[in-house]
């Protein structure tokens, strides 16, 4: 009876085989940076890149090919290459963002809330007090997009003053009447609105843990890419099958001209 013989592909992939499954059994329960270091230890498979040829985006397709039948991580696989970015911290995000008066205001405001008394910037004028909720009130806008805005200052301006329940008519009154406030007030916005997208738009939102949003990114990523691949070198076989036919039809109109010249 004929007995297959393993082939390098085989061979490797048995070795390979145990380990991988160990790694990905654990893999399911850790953030994106254990992830990565766990990929490290795996031999990393070339992804498909633009401009690949369509020999080399076929080889790389059969071996990203060969991972996935044998039920392997094809995040894992490519090192993480495709894997979503890590994610940042949205307060770090919008302090890269800001202006140098609005770090200052907004770290000042930071150290004031800080248990430790000693700490806290309590001389610095650019620092709110206290602010009358009864008092302090003026009309807001009323188009959508600018009552989203205020209503983010009031969201802004509870954190501010450790308060709940501001509206967007006091976010109005301290545009107007408290303009050196709004820098801090505007950043504080920020963070609350970055954080709400994180966390709206982020794999948690869609219930899936890091290793499973990296997997479908991958999935995602190179397929995208192959198939760009394939369309434009299927293209360019077409345009160049095309100037071989032309061609031939030229040289078969110069054959026989020949030949009408030659028997006359």
């Amino acid at each position: 009876m004929a007995v297959d013989l393993p082939t390098p592909w085989t061979k490797r992939n048995r070795e390979e085989q145990p380990h991988r499954d160990r790694l990905e059994e654990g893999a399911a329960g850790l953030d994106s940076i254990d992830l990565l270091a766990l990929s490290q230890d795996l031999r990393i498979i070339p992804i498909p890149e633009d401009g690949d040829d369509l020999e080399t985006t076929a080889q790389k397709m059969e071996d990203l090919a060969k991972v996935a039948q044998g039920g392997n991580s094809l995040a894992l696989s490519t090192g993480l290459k495709l894997a979503p970015p890590q994610p940042q911290n949205p307060e770090e995000i919008v302090m890269a963002e800001m202006t140098p008066q609005e770090r200052t205001m907004y770290n000042a405001w930071k150290r004031s809330r800080e248990p430790d008394r000693s700490s806290r910037d309590l001389l610095d004028p650019q620092l709110p007090r206290t602010f009358d909720w009864d008092a302090n009130v003026a009309p807001a806008p009323t188009g959508a997009r600018s009552h989203k805005k205020f209503a983010e200052r009031a969201a802004a301006m509870d954190l501010v003053w450790g308060h709940e329940g501001a509206t967007p008519e006091h976010a109005a009154w301290l545009t107007f009447h408290r303009p050196n406030l709004l820098p801090l007030v505007n950043v504080i916005a920020k963070v609350i609105r970055r954080t709400k997208h994180m966390k709206d738009h982020g794999p948690q939102s869609r219930g899936l843990s890091d290793m499973e949003a990296a997997e479908l990114e991958t999935i995602r990523q190179i397929v995208t890419v192959a198939e760009r691949n394939r369309c434009r070198e299927l293209e360019r076989i077409r345009t160049m099958t095309r100037t071989i036919a032309e061609s031939v039809t030229v040289i078969k109109s110069h054959k026989q001209y020949l030949k009408t010249e030659t028997s006359e």
